[in-house]
């Protein structure tokens, strides 16, 4: 369980907003009705939408503006009326820990995401930002899960075998001065001691001296 939180923190800290948020925004002009908004938000199954004119983003408007017009009776009113001109924003690049704390904070349920220029180029919400990291946690479990079962089968594949002794050669071919793949080599070897189950210290210094070798 320890692991698993220390996986979801480090998740949180090193992710980027580009990687949680959705690039395809849906978005509304400020002469567009509330009525229109409703029908959109409907279809679209969001909460909130970043109104734009001229690729500005002028303003967000979200469910609880629609209810409050509802209520008003002001349905064929502008979105323009009803909407929130100051809007929070955060860039691609920022954190997704900082993200989650000012969705937490100050209680929004979207944040619009804007590139250097400031034009909107996504946005997060927990949502978005919960289905990323579970999909990231899924591939890094797969993954470990896949190099574990790798493992396993390279450190038994000598088992069933009757011998006195039993030796593997691992023969890489590398031209004079060739350090690219004299660099290759010493990844490969490295990666074939690691699959038998070699001590790490051991693989580290087999490594380094296959390449130094070179």
């Amino acid at each position: 369980m320890a692991e698993e939180i220390t996986k979801v923190e480090e998740l949180l800290y090193t992710t980027r907003v580009e990687n949680v948020m959705a690039p395809d925004v849906i978005i509304a002009h400020p002469d567009a009705t509330m009525s229109e908004i409703k029908a959109l938000m409907r279809e679209k199954r969001v909460t909130g939408i970043p109104i734009m004119d001229n690729d500005q983003m002028v303003g967000i408007v979200s469910m609880s503006d629609v209810i409050q017009a509802l209520e008003e009776g002001r349905m064929d009113s502008s979105v323009r009326e009803y909407m929130t001109k100051e809007v929070a924003t955060v860039t691609k690049d920022t954190s997704v820990i900082e993200v989650a704390n000012k969705l937490g904070r100050h209680g929004y349920g979207r944040i619009p995401v804007v590139d250097n220029e400031g034009r909107l180029v996504g946005i997060v919400t927990t949502g978005t930002m919960i289905r990323s990291l579970l999909h990231q946690m899924d591939e890094s479990y797969q993954k470990k899960e896949l190099e574990r079962l790798h493992t396993y089968r390279a450190s038994h594949i000598f088992s069933d075998i009757l011998s006195q002794q039993t030796k593997v050669v691992l023969r890489y071919v590398v031209d004079d001065k060739d350090f690219t793949n004299a660099g290759k080599a010493s990844s490969m070897i490295k990666k074939s001691l690691q699959r038998l189950g070699i001590r790490p210290p051991v693989v580290r210094r087999v490594a380094v001296a296959a390449y130094e070798a070179e």
